[in-house]
């Protein structure tokens, strides 16, 4: 799996920027058909991309959703303490 982010490694870039520079031009390309294989190959890997960066943002949503479970849970249980330690204070103050 490629790193979060990353679009395309340097070698694709390169491979990506070798279909479209050929010296043949793009009359050439018409008429053997290259240049429709090229751009849907191209949309292939866009549409490839926006399913990965899509994937990538979810699975941060959920972690982040995750922890932000945990650490209002951590919160609730220290407010309980809390609350529970004022009550003690209160009681010992009350006897005194």
């Amino acid at each position: 799996m490629e790193k979060p982010g990353r679009l395309r490694t340097e070698g694709g870039l390169n491979e990506h920027r070798g279909r479209h520079e050929n010296a043949t031009g793009p009359v050439w390309q018409r008429i053997t058909g290259k240049h429709r294989r090229l751009r849907e190959k191209n949309e292939h890997e866009a549409w490839n991309a926006l399913l990965r960066d899509r994937g990538e943002r979810d699975d941060l949503i959920l972690d982040q959703l995750a922890e932000r479970r945990a650490l209002q849970a951590e919160i609730r249980e220290q407010r309980e303490r809390q609350h529970a330690d004022l009550l003690l204070l209160r009681e010992d103050i009350a006897r005194y």
